[in-house]
């Protein structure tokens, strides 16, 4: 099988210069996951991402929605890129997309969004739920706002957030996808770009459901594996079609087929995981969220799931 090294900059915060590194996901390269740390010492950390959510582990919790403003429900222009290691898409739009509420303290600004898949429909995502892993996972990138840039949050425990959106193969094409996928066909080789020139809203993106999701702090899942993203990973999975998958997996990286590029599943140490069942009917003052999150330090209702005989939520 061709080998998967996957070669990108790394902005190191800390020297404040551009380094030329290397990783891989398979092969006989000394950088695959396993080995990551030796370059990457964060990525030996206790706050390591993706992790498999053990449902019965978590604390039920009820926060405030998720509220998207600016042009979260706006069609836009972007730019999709084969970056070598993943597609990934940009907005080309000076209007931002930005994001608040649920378990987030502060405004946080959309970057980029690209999507993880595996060899197979049956192991794609990153991140699991009572081990089960699904078809393929996308992650929506933003950065706090206050932090001013995407580098300058890099730098701080609560600056990233991810939102994570599971994918299961379902016999019709996704029509709110189809588009991306268009644009994923032309840009099968590493290097290559395209403009998609009339997007579907980002809220198409993501699940109906937007109620039902699990919050945990966690690190970037590719070096250098920072320990700095609030992840939102959303229970409910999003369709798509075989043929809409298998268009990622012609995907080639800079040494042949870019086969699968998902990290295997890290530790929880004793993190806490929540999972927010329900929102508040009216929004709540947040506090500013914990790197270690304890659900005595959280404005939330812990939920007795003996008391909840029903939970409104949407389709997938």
């Amino acid at each position: 099988m061709p080998r998967l090294l996957v070669p990108f900059y790394i902005l190191l915060i800390s020297a404040g210069t551009s380094v030329d590194c290397d990783f891989s996901y398979e092969g006989n390269e000394e950088l695959t996951p396993e080995n990551w740390s030796s370059e990457y010492k964060q990525c030996d950390g206790k706050l390591q991402s993706p992790i498999d959510i053990d449902e019965k582990a978590v604390t039920r919790v009820s926060l405030p929605p998720l509220k998207f403003n600016g042009a979260w429900d706006l069609p836009w222009s972007a730019t999709l890129k084969n970056n070598g290691h993943t597609v990934e898409l940009r907005l080309n739009s000076t209007r931002p997309v930005l994001l608040t509420g649920g378990p987030l303290d502060d405004v946080y600004k959309f970057e980029q969004l690209h999507f993880h898949w595996g060899r197979n429909n049956s192991v794609g995502s990153e991140g699991q739920i009572n081990h089960k892993s699904y078809s393929m996972e996308l992650h929506q990138v933003y950065f706090k706002r206050s932090y001013g840039t995407f580098q300058e949050a890099l730098k701080h425990k609560d600056g990233l957030l991810v939102l994570a959106v599971f994918f299961k193969v379902v016999p019709s094409e996704n029509s709110a996808y189809q588009y991306l996928v268009d644009g994923v066909k032309r840009v099968k080789t590493m290097s290559e770009s395209t403009t998609l020139s009339y997007m579907v809203p980002l809220k198409h993106l993501l699940p109906n459901n937007r109620v039902q999701y699990f919050v945990y702090n966690g690190s970037l899942t590719t070096p250098p594996c920072s320990e700095v993203v609030t992840w939102i990973d959303f229970k409910k999975p999003v369709g798509i079609s075989e043929e809409q998958l298998q268009q990622f997996h012609c995907i080639y990286g800079a040494h042949g087929p870019l086969t699968f590029n998902i990290r295997p599943i890290q530790a929880t140490n004793g993190r806490t995981v929540l999972f927010n069942v329900k929102n508040h009917a009216v929004e709540r003052a947040r506090p500013k969220l914990p790197m270690s999150i304890k659900p005595e330090n959280l404005d939330f209702e812990i939920l007795d799931l003996e008391s909840i005989t029903s939970v409104t939520s949407d389709s997938s």
